[in-house]
C-alpha cells in the first residue's frame, strides 16, 4: 500500500519492511532503492520498534508506520502513519515528522493531507485526530491548514498537556 502525493510516496510498513529499517538501514536501503537520512527520525527507533511489535498482527497493516519519501529525490524525508486501527468510533489519530533540513517546504502539510485523504476512503473512520504541543508552532498551522479543527487542551499520558485537533469526514 502506498499514499501518492504530489511529491510524496508514502511507503506502507509492514513488520518485516520495518524490522529491516530498524536492524539493517543499508540492506533496507538496497530492498526499497532509496536513499536515507543519517538521521530521518527525531524520535529514534523505540517509536518504530512499537509500531513494528503492532504490525506482528497482519490485520494492523495499514494503520501504523508510513516512511514518506520524496519522489524525485528518491530519498526518506522522515516518517509518518497512524497510531493504529480506527477505533469503536471511527477515529484514528495521524502524526508526522520532516527531517530537518527539509522542514518549512511544504512536505508535513502533504504528508497530513494524504494520510487524511487516505483515512476516509474506508467507511469505518468518520474522524482524524492528531495531537500538537499546546501552543502555536508549525504543527499548529499545518493542522489548521488541512481543515483540522481545535478541540481541546488534554492531559496525554505520556506526552502531559497536548492541544487536541480533529477534521470529521463529513467535514471533507
Amino acid at each position: 500500500m502506498r499514499i501518492h502525493t504530489e511529491r510524496l510516496e508514502l511507503i506502507c510498513c509492514d513488520h518485516e519492511l520495518l524490522r529491516t529499517l530498524i536492524y539493517d538501514k543499508t540492506e533496507f536501503e538496497k530492498l526499497i532503492d532509496i536513499k536515507i537520512p543519517e538521521k530521518f527520525t527525531e524520535f529514534g527507533l523505540p517509536p518504530l520498534q512499537y509500531s513494528m511489535e503492532k504490525l506482528a498482527d497482519p490485520g494492523e497493516i495499514g494503520w501504523w508506520t508510513y516512511l514518506p519519501v520524496h519522489i524525485h529525490a528518491n530519498m526518506l524525508i522522515g516518517t509518518c502513519g497512524y497510531k493504529g486501527k480506527p477505533d469503536k468510533d471511527g477515529m484514528v489519530e495521524i502524526g508526522y515528522e520532516v527531517v530537518e533540513a527539509l522542514r518549512n517546504k511544504g512536505y508535513a502539510k502533504e504528508i497530513a493531507q494524504g494520510l487524511i485523504k487516505n483515512a476516509f476512503r474506508y467507511h469505518e473512520v468518520k474522524i482524524v485526530r492528531a495531537h500538537t504541543l499546546p501552543e502555536v508552532n508549525p504543527s499548529v498551522r499545518i493542522l489548521k491548514s488541512c481543515n483540522m479543527e481545535f478541540i481541546d487542551t488534554i492531559m496525554d499520558p505520556e506526552d502531559g498537556e497536548v492541544w487536541r485537533w480533529e477534521i470529521l469526514k463529513i467535514n471533507c
